[in-house]
């Protein structure tokens, strides 16, 4: 096999191969007696087709199936022999496939760059501090009551906290009408004006107001502008918090244990000395530990994703280098493919707003300069995925569920899960290391800035992520029931 390989500019090569024909016809061969022994044709008895009648009539397509498997052997080959590692699928170009002088074939590929880490001490890293407060458990309390506010139609007019349920009509020569859409009296809506509006309406009644187009409007020519609208309401409901008592705990599944305890010390006599039984504020003390200890996970949790973004974006603007095109534009097939999935479409979509696109290259482009420079730092210093922070890793996503056991052990029963979660360890490993050389600060916060994405002392970086709706973090709700 002769093997000569050229840089095409930047990280793309070409390698030009070429095989001895030996080998070729040998395997050409081979494929045909096989074909002849397998093969059924009208006038031949089975396993006795003739190795000419085979090559007359699928030889091309014969000869086409060796030179791929030739390409695809000799080139990972090559690849070993020239101490290449290609970023992605090559593009092959076969030669003539009856050369008498042998097999000829050229790979296109683009490579990965060499990567020289530069000194990280030089990473800058403000980590906030918070802890939840009591007064933070009373404000998720009071969201999660919220969520199991059961509303009943009245009929007045509306106050503030009432459910309305009205149309929205534009005036004039605008066609935009919103039917039935539903929002709290007093509270913020979508279109500005309207929540405030509907105080002191009655059913059936409307109302002229100005409002403004939210920015997110699908139709680009109506975002921001101001325009006249009739509010009709239709329907008031009046909410009611449920009690913070046995069947409210029992909607999240904590409480019941503490007040089932709290029964058995009433029938052990304690109690008997005149004060109440304090089986609810077991049931509710339960509840505010079970809380606390949620928000606390999430709050640790949402802490680590900042720095991890911290530290990977500051290794991002301490290294230049040059990455594979083929890398990004894998990345954007798959954003192109979810598109249809992410907005409810069926069959053929129409194409993504070049806007958006331009939004997500960029984003692809940060994501894997980020992966290169985790491969690179864990090949300078030798790191190996922590086998006991990936078992531990796996007990704690399996601890919510009825049989944590059985869950753990399907995790590594399944490659593709498993696989994942060491990534995932791998590279908050990664991040540890970045941190034990990295100057780390701790700025003082509160939980719900922290959760809220809001930019710690000097960071900047952190304002841009709040700007453009968070790192990803804070994307996990505190309230969410199945969680809590």
């Amino acid at each position: 096999m002769q093997v000569s390989v050229e840089n095409t500019g930047g990280l793309e090569h070409r390698m030009h191969i070429r095989l001895d024909p030996e080998p070729f016809e040998e395997e050409f061969g081979k494929r045909l007696r096989e074909t002849a022994r397998t093969v059924r044709l009208n006038g031949f008895r089975p396993g006795k087709t003739p190795v000419k009648e085979v090559r007359r009539r699928f030889g091309a397509s014969i000869r086409a199936e060796v030179a791929v498997a030739l390409m695809q052997s000799s080139f990972h080959e090559a690849l070993l022999q020239e101490h290449l590692q290609p970023a992605g699928t090559p593009t092959f170009d076969p030669g003539d496939l009856e050369a008498a002088d042998g097999f000829q074939f050229t790979a296109t590929f683009e490579v990965f760059p060499e990567i020289e880490l530069g000194d990280l001490s030089g990473v800058r890293v403000k980590r906030p501090e918070a802890e939840v407060t009591d007064t933070d458990i009373d404000a998720m309390v009071d969201r999660l009551r919220k969520g199991r506010t059961t509303w009943s139609g009245v009929e007045r007019p509306a106050r503030e906290g009432d459910r309305i349920t009205a149309d929205l009509a534009q005036c004039g020569d605008g066609d935009f009408h919103h039917e039935g859409m539903s929002f709290i009296a007093g509270d913020e809506f979508f279109f500005p004006n309207v929540a405030d509006a509907a105080l002191g309406m009655a059913a059936g009644e409307t109302k002229r107001i100005t409002s403004t187009f939210p920015d997110a409007m699908a139709d680009e020519t109506l975002r921001g502008s101001e325009s006249e609208f009739d509010l009709t309401v239709r329907e008031i409901a009046e909410g009611q918090l449920p009690d913070l008592d046995e069947a409210f705990f029992a909607s999240f599944d904590v409480g019941a244990g503490a007040s089932a305890e709290g029964g058995e010390r009433a029938e052990d006599g304690e109690g008997d000395d005149g004060e109440s039984d304090d089986s609810e504020n077991s049931g509710e003390e339960a509840f505010r530990a079970e809380v606390r200890k949620d928000m606390g996970g999430r709050l640790a949790a949402t802490i680590r994703a900042r720095v991890a973004t911290q530290v990977m974006e500051q290794m991002v603007d301490l290294h230049a280098f040059e990455i594979p095109n083929c890398l990004v534009e894998e990345r954007l097939g798959q954003i192109r493919s979810e598109l249809p999935q992410l907005f409810g479409a069926d069959g053929d979509s129409p194409a993504p707003p070049a806007a958006a696109m331009d939004i997500a290259r960029r984003e692809a482009e940060k994501s894997i300069r980020e992966m290169l420079l985790t491969r690179a730092v864990i090949e300078r210093e030798g790191l190996t995925v922590d086998a006991g922070k990936v078992r531990g890793r796996i007990e704690e996503l399996a601890s919510s569920y009825e049989n944590p056991e059985q869950v753990v052990n399907w995790y590594y029963s399944q490659d593709t899960l498993l696989q994942r979660v060491e990534s995932d360890v791998l590279r908050e490993q990664v991040v540890d290391y970045v941190l034990s050389v990295a100057d780390v600060a701790a700025v003082p916060s509160s939980h719900d800035d922290v959760m809220a994405g809001q930019p710690t002392a000097d960071d900047p970086a952190g304002a841009a992520r709040d700007e453009d709706g968070g790192d990803g973090a804070q994307g996990a709700d505190p309230t969410d029931d199945e969680d809590t």
